[in-house]
């Protein structure tokens, strides 16, 4: 799960895994879904409002260039 996945430059670094990634940026999610269509769930959402339901699903979680975009609270509420 790629928190705040932006354009997915990342995915370019990883094997080829599927991907849940969201970002608060709509242009970002569109070119993401555009660039790897087919490697999973792009969403546009804010990380507190994101439901990912498939327990024991995700093996990793990605905040790449995130935390210093949020304030402790958000940080703390992204954690639990």
């Amino acid at each position: 799960m790629d928190i705040g996945c932006g354009t997915g430059d990342i995915l370019h670094s990883l094997p080829h895994v599927r991907d849940v990634g969201f970002d608060i940026n709509e242009k970002f999610i569109a070119t993401v879904k555009r660039r790897f269509k087919g490697r999973g769930e792009f969403v546009c959402a804010e990380a507190q409002e994101y439901t990912f339901c498939e327990q024991n699903s995700v093996d990793i979680f990605l905040a790449t260039g995130v935390l210093n975009h949020l304030d402790d609270s958000a940080c703390t509420k992204l954690f639990l």
